[in-house]
This record gives structure tokens, C-alpha cells and sequence, in this order.
């Protein structure tokens, strides 16, 4: 007789830069072994290296083959070197994927860190409350941007948009078929783009998360879309969302 195993957790080798030591500490001993349910399975967090430097991030990436390099937005600012570049081109068999912490005085750092292919900002902060759930999106090389920081956030990353799209096919090819989404999956989309995460789209529409995700992923599949990123880049780029400008400063007191 034979008997049917259950696969195992998704493995997610992930490897965090942070300059102070006390908060690297308080990082390892939450992603340590941590094994979190999603949507799409449970996923098995195994962090495979730690370091206060982000030249030696990238050392370790080709050492350690991470899946998502966490580091602080002050170890991306190495002269004469693009780190998040570097990190996203460092190995040719995996894409390694970036999750920002954003300290406060960062925001300058935003728009080059999301051009070069960082696809995830949490404020470093608050980010232990979603950091292992941060980690498992981005690893499937989805965005996560804090909805409760996305006006601080989103600005410099609608700024570079444009320069996105116009190197994208993909981007265009979705842009001319936004107008084929059903009026919940527009609205989905938008929330996400917009930076909110499932359970506040669901509080938002008065729904389950699980009728949320639904809308999002057949929003994508409509799109025909390989990325979830490059749909928030098109509704940017068509003027699907505007964002105000901000004073940034402002929005850190």
C-alpha cells in the first residue's frame, strides 16, 4: 500500500545586514527556525548570515545564496557601489530578492534602492510585527510596502516609475490591459498598489482576506502579468493612482 507524504514548508534562506548590533540581535532570535503559515503554504525561514555592513552583505549573498536579503537603508549608501544592484545580480543561478528597513532620515535612499530591484520597505521600527511575513511576499518576488507608511514611501517610488515602464514590454502589455479587470479585481489592485495588505483591503471592502487574495491573483492572472510589482509601476504610470506630494520631513514628526 503505498502512503502519500505531505510535503514540506517552502524553504526562505535569508540573510539580515543591520548596523546595531542589539536590533541584528532581536532579528535573529525572531526569524531563527521560524516556520510561518501563508496562503500559500506554510514557509520555513532559515537565516543563513548576519552582518553591520553592506559591502559584506554582498560577500555573503555570493557565500550563502540567500533567497531575500533583509538590510537597514544606511548600509545601501556605500560609496561607488549600488549594494541592491549588486545583491539582485550576485548570483546567476537564484534572483535574490531585497527587503528594505527604512530608519528615520532614510527616505533619500527610496527611489534608487527600488530602481535597482528592492521590492519590499518596512519601517525598521515597527518592522518585527511583519518582517516574517514581509520576508515570505517578497521571496515569491512580490511587493510589500507598509500600508501604514505608504505616503511616506510610495512618492519616491512613483518617481522613478516612468523610467521602470519605459524599459518594461511587460509593463506596457499590462497597462493596455488594465481596462479588461472586473470592477472588483480594479479596486483590489488599487488598495494593493496603493500599499495596503490584505486583511486592511478586506476591512476596507467588507470581506474575507481569503475573497481579497482571490480578486488580487485573478486581477494578475487577467493581466497576464508575471509580477505584482510591475502592476503597482502600471497603475503609476497610467495615472490609475495619484499620490499628493508630501513634504517628507513632515511626515516623520
Amino acid at each position: 500500500m503505498s502512503v502519500a507524504l505531505c510535503p514540506g514548508p517552502r524553504v526562505v534562506r535569508v540573510l539580515v545586514a543591520d548596523p546595531i548590533d542589539g536590533y541584528l540581535d532581536g532579528v535573529t532570535m525572531l526569524l531563527r527556525d521560524a516556520v510561518v503559515p501563508t496562503p500559500a503554504g506554510p514557509v520555513a525561514l532559515t537565516l543563513v548570515a548576519t552582518t553591520r555592513w553592506g559591502d559584506d552583505a554582498v560577500d555573503l549573498a555570493r557565500r550563502h545564496e540567500p533567497d531575500v536579503v533583509v538590510i537597514d537603508a544606511r548600509l545601501l549608501e556605500v560609496p561607488d557601489r549600488d549594494i541592491v544592484h549588486e545583491l539582485g545580480t550576485v548570483l546567476a543561478r537564484r534572483q535574490v530578492h531585497v527587503l528594505v528597513l527604512v530608519p528615520p532620515g532614510a527616505d533619500g535612499v527610496l527611489g534608487g534602492a527600488f530602481r535597482a530591484g528592492a521590492r519590499g520597505f518596512l519601517i525598521r521600527e515597527t518592522a518585527s510585527a511583519h518582517l516574517a511575513d514581509a520576508i515570505c511576499t517578497v521571496s515569491r518576488g512580490h511587493c510589500w510596502i507598509e500600508g501604514a507608511v505608504s505616503t511616506r514611501l510610495l512618492p519616491p517610488l512613483a518617481e522613478v516609475a516612468d523610467t521602470r515602464a519605459a524599459a518594461s514590454a511587460e509593463v506596457h502589455r499590462i497597462e493596455q490591459r488594465l481596462r479588461t479587470l472586473t470592477r472588483s479585481q480594479h479596486e483590489v489592485l488599487t488598495h494593493y498598489a496603493q500599499g495596503r495588505r490584505p486583511p486592511e483591503i478586506a476591512s476596507l471592502r467588507s470581506c474575507s482576506v481569503e475573497n481579497v487574495r482571490s480578486h488580487l491573483y485573478a486581477g494578475k492572472r487577467r493581466l497576464d502579468a508575471t509580477d505584482l510589482a510591475l502592476v503597482v509601476t502600471a497603475f503609476f504610470t497610467t495615472g490609475a493612482i495619484r499620490l499628493p506630494r508630501l513634504d517628507l520631513a513632515e511626515t516623520r514628526h
